[in-house]
């Protein structure tokens, strides 16, 4: 009968410890970086980003994107071929225009559906706001006025 080993465990403890030890220090590799801030300091977590994205590191790949190539294609004659992405340079460049320029306005449209009210609804919402009864009284005593007015008024016809 074999006996089970009971170190595995403990080296795994262990390197989780020097993970959250080297997170906390701000010396972490891009796999053990956590990218969603710690919810106990924002500014913590905000020097490890500036730490582990530099404005060098940045500019380079930047650049790198900027140059971007598309994998390369063997033709029929057995030759290499490649040619620019023009998509990724393109966000690129957007990139670098959106951070030293500032982002243009951006046009959007806002979808705001709200159900029209029935007349149900509107005798419910009557029914439980004194107020909205006197409010609908003289709505609807504006309108009976405005149209008598117009009834008893002949039709005028202006020059123009």
């Amino acid at each position: 009968m074999a006996k089970k080993k009971r170190g595995g465990a403990s080296k795994k403890s262990s390197g989780s410890a020097r993970a959250r030890l080297a997170t906390a220090e701000g010396m972490v590799s891009p796999k053990q970086a956590p990218l969603a801030p710690p919810a106990e300091d924002a500014t913590q977590f905000m020097a490890v980003l500036s730490r582990r994205f530099t404005a060098e590191n940045l500019c380079t790949r930047l650049t790198a994107l900027m140059e971007a190539e598309t994998p390369p294609i063997l033709d029929k004659a057995g030759v290499l071929h490649t040619r620019p992405d023009n998509g990724v340079r393109l966000r690129a460049v957007e990139l670098a225009l959106a951070y030293r320029l500032g982002r243009p306005v951006e046009r959007q449209q806002i979808i705001h559906h709200e159900e029209q009210p029935s007349l149900e609804g509107i005798i419910k919402q009557a029914q439980a706001s004194p107020v909205l009864v006197d409010t609908l009284i003289g709505l609807l005593t504006d309108i009976r006025r405005q149209s008598a007015e117009s009834v008893d008024s002949p039709p005028t016809i202006s020059d123009g």
